[in-house]
């Protein structure tokens, strides 16, 4: 629900609510996550699904207002040297959640983000 907005509230980032993405029944949020799943364009196969083998890997946000990049340590030292402005700490944005299903042995495998101190789970 926080990928929402409340009215007369602001984010933790001091951002206004946007009207644009109040809460609505059967409404989804305006959001920057973008799960991509590449399809072949005749017979509609799936070719590729990018972010699952990225769910543990270190993260950036970038909230836009304020404009600043919140990354962890692993990867701070690149993106100094590229010239960003850096928030050092521990990240405790948005996390990440995936599942795929793996033909060759007829099930599903979930990976949940270790930063969350969450574990997948699930019914077959």
């Amino acid at each position: 629900m926080d990928s929402f907005s409340t009215p007369n509230t602001t984010n933790r980032f001091g951002i206004p609510a946007s009207p644009a993405n109040y809460i609505a029944p059967g409404k989804r949020p305006v959001s920057s996550m973008a799960p991509l799943i590449i399809m072949e364009k005749h017979n509609q196969r799936i070719q590729q699904v990018l972010g699952g083998s990225a769910i543990d890997s270190p993260h950036l946000h970038s909230q836009l207002l304020p404009q600043e990049v919140i990354a962890e340590n692993d990867i701070l030292k690149r993106l100094k040297d590229r010239g960003h402005n850096i928030t050092c700490g521990a990240f405790g944005g948005s996390t990440i959640q995936g599942i795929e299903w793996r033909n060759e042995v007829n099930q599903y495998w979930a990976n949940c983000d270790i930063r969350k101190g969450g574990a997948p789970d699930g019914i077959s």
